[in-house]
């Protein structure tokens, strides 16, 4: 097939794209009773093969079994069960090692839950016995005995502790001795009394919490700390006799409790590490998400929650949680151990969580098993943005101050990119100070006559500083910006070619289009001088004529036959570029439309199903590679706010790489798996082998474009 039909059928298939006729609704695939299980048993099996330490029965190992119990409970699959028994008999039945008192029966849960399927007194004995020694972290020993370690005694009560809670009323059902009820309300409410917030039904994870602030001056309610709390309700339920006395009052605080949290939720699906302010840390966070669709899901089953007002909480929360298992099994989003917010991303995970999962599933399978999630339920849930704006805007701009603290410092071509991003920032949220902060930074090369530039043929590929001056002129309309980024457009085109390219074009490297392209459209932008224009319109088309090939993608170079990621992410925030300033009537819009429709096209089919793009675009055995995904999701933003794309399946696509991509973001603000700069190489291995660093401007750089894009 010619390239010139291969653009015609980009065309026709964007037709009907628009048309809505090329959409699959693979979101029904996520809530198939045979899907959720398999994806159940893929994070079961991945845990089993990569276990935290192998030998442990602590609190999170015991955490993983009580979601293996779970699955077993929901499914009727013995080798859950049986594999629950193998770690039990490890172990022999013993309580667990910690210090902290209802930490040391998280085991000893699935230790009674065994017993109660097969009863054998040597289940629960020695459970039974720690519960009568004389020991400052145990009842035998002392009244308040499940403080956190060290001391035990009077260590803060917390709420992590209650998922240890159901150990009692499981030990009820197994003895008939109705002290266990009477241990159970003893520690439910002592810890409860001390850690639970009565104006937002919600629980601190221990008494220092309270009174303390986020740093935008909201309360400190963690995400998981709630968590522990509100999945033990149901497995309380489960086990404690409906005539218990009390027990209404914790259906009272259970309800009260899923009514604060589903409105909680953010629009991904996902909770937050802090439920009372989302932007202490904007990023998704799966184990508090696990929890609490654990224990929404078991409350709409079995009647006690509102099945109208919840069932959208958890199917768009299941979606969100399918969405953060890696293909091996690995759940990602998972912040780690800790006792406050922290941030998470799509590689961080622990073996506790994988149980939350579980757990999760087993509750969502017998839900959509039984009839209860229908394709009516999942459609009404909507379908929801990538992340709240508030929190796409954080990360845009705490990424763009580390950029400004750390990336300016030389006038590379990279680093342009990233001072361009700055101010796309700047523009998208309004930040007046931010935008002040890069004219000081580079006031010598705008208004003090200093060159940025070495002065050479060669280096004008490179010389790309004319970004800053003329985005700093549509902001804020100084015509001494106008005057420098317009010398800065002439000077890149000095010495141009006879058929009017840029000097520096026979390099032959697809990563030379940006700069050229983007500077001329910016230019024409500024002045309506449509010389700009048409030298941006012959960049985009030569290289399509020279370097795309079928499938839409990019070689790097003529000696260079790889869909290089970044390279093809240069060619594609290019096109972006020139079409966001291209008039409709253009006589050659067309023609560069199709080039773009082609590319996006090709770059739809290669997306990974975490949402990002590969280092060999169309090679999905190497590695997921930040820079080149944040570009294509620049572009790919951009065709979906103009028009230029389908809205369906363009729009999701975006949505999962912003949320993959936000997933790189380290603690810093700075994005993580980033190829450093590269040539042109002659072997497939050349680009397997490039080091990758974190807040290298290649990268940097787009992921401050994709954020102005995505706001």
């Amino acid at each position: 097939m010619t390239r010139a039909i291969a653009l015609m059928t980009a065309t026709a298939i964007y037709v009907q794209a628009a048309a809505g006729l090329a959409d699959e609704p693979r979101t029904m695939d996520a809530f198939q009773p045979d899907a959720i299980l398999a994806l159940a048993d893929r994070v079961y099996t991945h845990t089993l093969e990569n276990p935290y330490r192998a030998t442990d029965r602590n609190w999170i190992r015991a955490t993983f079994y009580s979601g293996v119990m779970e699955l077993y409970h929901a499914t009727g699959k013995e080798k859950y069960r049986k594999q629950a028994e193998r770690w039990a008999e490890q172990h022999k039945w013993q309580v667990g090692t910690e210090g902290s008192g209802l930490n040391k029966l998280f085991c000893a849960m699935t230790w009674a839950e065994l017993c109660l399927l097969d009863p054998d007194p040597k289940k629960i004995e020695p459970t039974l016995k720690w519960l009568a020694t004389d020991a400052p972290n145990s009842p035998g020993g002392a009244k308040i005995w499940f403080g956190h370690a060290p001391p035990h005694y009077d260590g803060p009560l917390y709420s992590d502790s209650l998922y240890g809670a159901p150990v009692f009323p499981m030990l009820y059902q197994a003895t008939g001795d109705r002290g266990h009820l009477d241990m159970l309300n003893h520690v439910f409410w002592a810890v409860t009394e001390a850690t639970l917030d009565e104006d937002d039904s919600l629980y601190y994870r221990d008494p220092r919490f309270i009174g303390q602030k986020s740093p935008n001056g909201e309360k400190i309610l963690w995400s998981r700390g709630n968590g522990w709390v509100f999945a033990a309700f149901p497995r309380i339920f489960r086990y404690l006799p409906d005539d218990a006395p009390g027990r209404e009052r914790y259906v009272e605080l259970y309800r009260r409790m899923a009514a604060s949290l589903a409105a909680r939720q953010q629009p991904d699906g996902f909770w937050r590490s802090n439920l009372a302010d989302p932007l202490h840390t904007p990023m998704p966070e799966s184990s508090g998400t696990a929890f609490f669709i654990a224990g929404f899901a078991w409350g709409v089953r079995n009647g006690m929650l509102d099945r109208e007002t919840y069932l959208p909480v958890i199917v768009r929360g299941w979606k969100a949680l399918a969405g953060s298992v890696h293909p091996d099994g690995k759940l990602g989003w998972v912040q780690p151990v800790g006792d406050r917010p922290r941030p998470s991303d799509l590689h961080s995970t622990h073996e506790y969580a994988a149980g939350l999962l579980l757990s999760a599933a087993g509750e969502v399978y017998l839900l959509a098993k039984e009839g209860v999630i229908t394709p009516e339920a999942i459609e009404s849930a909507g379908t929801e943005e990538p992340m709240s704006r508030q929190a796409i805007e954080e990360i845009g701009v705490q990424a763009a101050r580390w950029a400004l603290a750390n990336l300016m410092h030389s006038r590379s071509y990279e680093n342009m990119c990233a001072a361009y991003g700055i101010l796309k920032i700047a523009a998208a949220t309004g930040d007046e100070e931010m935008r002040k902060a890069v004219e000081e930074i580079f006031r010598p090369e705008l208004l003090e006559g200093r060159s940025p530039h070495r002065d050479n043929a060669r280096d004008r590929a490179h010389q790309w500083f004319g970004f800053v001056p003329l985005e700093l002129y549509k902001q804020t309309r100084n015509p001494d910006y106008l005057k420098r980024g317009l010398e800065m457009a002439e000077h890149q085109y000095g010495n141009a070619t006879e058929d009017g390219m840029p000097e520096y074009t026979p390099r032959g490297f697809v990563d030379d289009i940006y700069g050229a392209t983007t500077m001329q459209s910016l230019a024409y932008a500024c002045t309506g001088d449509t010389k700009h224009l048409e030298r941006a319109i012959r960049q985009v088309l030569f290289y399509a004529e020279n370097y795309q090939e079928e499938n839409g993608l990019f070689y790097h170079g003529p000696r260079s036959r790889f869909f290089w990621g970044r390279g093809n992410g240069w060619c594609a925030a290019a096109f972006a570029e020139v079409l966001a300033v291209t008039p409709e009537d253009h006589p050659k819009r067309d023609e560069v439309l199709a080039v773009y429709r082609l590319m996006m096209e090709g770059l739809l089919k290669h997306q990974g199903p975490e949402g990002m793009w590969y280092q060999l675009v169309d090679d999905h055995s190497t590695w997921p590679e930040t820079s080149g995904t944040a570009m294509f999701l620049f572009a790919m933003s951009e065709g979906v706010r103009y028009g230029w794309l389908s809205e369906a399946p363009y729009r999701a696509a975006v949505a999962k790489a912003w949320q993959a991509l936000a997933g790189h973001v380290d603690q810093q603000w700075r994005l993580r798996e980033i190829c450093v700069g590269t040539n042109t190489g002659k072997d497939r291995e050349f680009y397997l082998n490039r080091p990758r660093h974190t807040g290298d401007a290649h990268g940097q750089a787009p992921l401050l474009w994709a954020a102005a894009a995505v706001l």
